[in-house]
């Protein structure tokens, strides 16, 4: 009993030599932008949408929260880099696919080691509920490794244009691999795009959609948008029943005027 309670209380007491440790480091540059509530500490749903996967290798002591100390940690462990490209895949960043267009049309392009053969290509399209995200981060990485070229884009946020400028945006950069597959020996006729949540909802409409006149947007040449599969994760496919899907558990009202829906249409749902 006396030896029982002496382990219980040596490790009572290294969990609090681990907490105290854990709290005096002193939080990354990257860490506070993440840390929106500014409490010093990230929960699962303040992480990218591609790394939330890992929260529970990244949280050590199982708080439910990660520490500046256990952010440094991974770090360290990568050498001080999050995610480490595959051997000979080379990155070509922030490339516009819209001549003289707003900054937020660009696409960043990840092209493994040369083949001599034209490879299938995917495009990441992020989430963010239309009005946030970046195309800095994704799930895409195996991709690499088994020799596709991705393309990870950005497009027009709602504050920036209503819909359907988005769908527009994700033709537009097809549009433009498309006319620079030669080049970077892209396989034209293979094409798959890939979002989640409001991606999700662009990919599926990306998918269905298929030179529709209305939604190619300004567009001067003859290129086709159409690509030959998506893979749409938990992305919208009515807005009108996303109060009914959510049920008790939801937080948002998606039929009133300041929901992502009604921002991305400008006007809300059931009004439209």
């Amino acid at each position: 009993m006396r030896n029982a309670v002496c382990r219980i209380g040596l490790s009572s007491l290294a969990m609090l030599l681990l907490s105290s440790v854990l709290l005096a480091q002193e939080p990354s540059e990257r860490f506070k932008r993440l840390d929106r509530d500014n409490n010093g500490f990230l929960t699962p749903d303040e992480l990218p949408e591609a790394i939330r996967g890992n929260f529970n290798r990244v949280d050590r002591n199982r708080d439910g929260r990660i520490s500046p100390a256990e952010d440094a940690a991974v770090l360290q462990r990568n050498g001080g880099r999050r995610r480490e490209l595959p051997e000979g895949v080379k990155k070509i960043g922030d490339i516009p696919y819209v001549e003289n267009g707003h900054e937020r049309q660009v696409l960043d392009l990840y092209l493994p080691e040369s083949t001599g053969k034209p490879r299938p290509l995917v495009l990441w399209i992020h989430g963010g509920a239309w009005r946030a995200g970046d195309k800095n981060s994704g799930p895409w990485m195996p991709l690499l490794e088994k020799g596709f070229v991705v393309a990870s884009m950005n497009y027009r946020l709602s504050q920036h244009a209503t819909f359907p400028a988005q769908i527009e945006d994700c033709k537009a950069a097809v549009r433009w691999l498309k006319q620079h597959a030669k080049e970077y020996e892209i396989d034209p006729d293979h094409f798959g795009a890939w979002g989640s949540s409001a991606g999700g909802h662009l990919v599926a409409l990306l998918g269905t959609s298929g030179d529709i006149p209305t939604l190619e947007g300004t567009s001067e040449t003859d290129v086709s948008s159409r690509v030959q599969a998506v893979c749409d994760w938990f992305g919208p496919t009515d807005f009108s029943l996303m109060n009914k899907q959510a049920g008790e558990i939801g937080t948002i009202d998606h039929d009133s005027p300041d929901a992502p829906e009604a921002q991305l249409i400008g006007g809300t749902v059931r009004a439209s």
